[in-house]
């Protein structure tokens, strides 16, 4: 059934006929179509062009408020929707991962009620990480960000690099995954990596390193060529670059070397134990 166009008629007036005197009292706004709201809402028509479209007023709903089948009537139904919705987009379409456009991303999602607590604090945890990487992992990497059963995708170039960011006991965490490194590098049943000089050759070819990993690799592997056997087959070595941990063991460890880059640039590496 079609909508008359205009003014609501007031309550009481029959007929074509029917007009308004200088008594009659101001005419009765029309309670919107819940149904009809819904469909609008749908179609992504903002309030105001809905009314134009359909030729009737659109039905006030807070900000960012999405609706299904029927207006959502708690802010808690309207979370619940937003990450469903939220989950749904992010995994077809990947956003770009810069920090302007995550602080973008984030803002344009909290102001629609779309972001749980948790997922607001990652998402935050995530961009202030992110600003504290050198340019080559910003530029070529891919992050994911999953919190309470909400997901955000974000890549920039290749996305070499993988960068995780979760909740876990009630703190965000921010890590880059290490890749998967193939059989010619040895490993121990721990976890740990044999450290050899012929295992550090091994690994800097390895694809998914970050260039400050790699780097470190090459500068540890020269310096540890350079100590004595006692040193290389009896230590613990502990390299760290770019959020990227790799932790070797030889012998029994007594002694503890450390490499990592400082923040100009430079390599630090240090040696510490009875063979030192």
């Amino acid at each position: 059934m079609g909508h008359i166009k205009g003014t609501a008629r007031p309550r009481g007036s029959r007929g074509a006929g029917a007009c308004r005197g200088p008594a009659e009292k101001p005419p009765v706004q029309r309670r919107p179509n819940p149904q009809t709201a819904a469909q609008e809402a749908s179609e992504g028509l903002p309030r105001g062009r809905a009314a134009a479209a359909g030729g009737r007023d659109a039905p006030d709903r807070p900000q960012g408020q999405r609706v299904g089948s029927k207006p959502l009537a708690t802010p808690g139904a309207r979370r619940h929707l937003g990450a469903m919705d939220l989950g749904a987009s992010v995994s077809a379409h990947p956003e770009v991962l810069s920090l302007e456009n995550m602080a973008r991303v984030r803002n344009r999602l909290v102001s629609l009620g779309a972001l749980s607590r948790p997922m607001e604090e990652c998402l935050d945890h995530a961009i202030l990480q992110v600003s504290r990487e050198a340019d080559y992992l910003q530029e070529n990497a891919r992050l994911v960000v999953r919190c309470d059963s909400q997901q955000l995708e974000f890549v920039a170039g290749q996305g070499e690099s993988s960068i995780e960011v979760f909740y876990f006991q009630g703190v965000p965490q921010y890590q880059v995954v290490l890749p998967a490194f193939d059989s010619s590098v040895e490993k121990l049943p721990g976890g740990k990596l044999v450290l050899s000089l012929d295992n550090l050759d091994n690994l800097v070819v390895q694809k998914g390193l970050t260039r400050g990993l790699r780097f470190c690799l090459i500068q540890a592997k020269r310096r540890l060529a350079r100590e004595p056997e006692s040193i290389q087959e009896n230590a613990r070595m502990v390299v760290k670059s770019d959020g990227q941990v790799l932790n070797f063991l030889s012998g029994d460890g007594v002694n503890s070397i450390t490499v990592y880059l400082i923040p100009d640039g430079n390599l630090s590496y240090s040696v510490v134990g009875p063979g030192s």
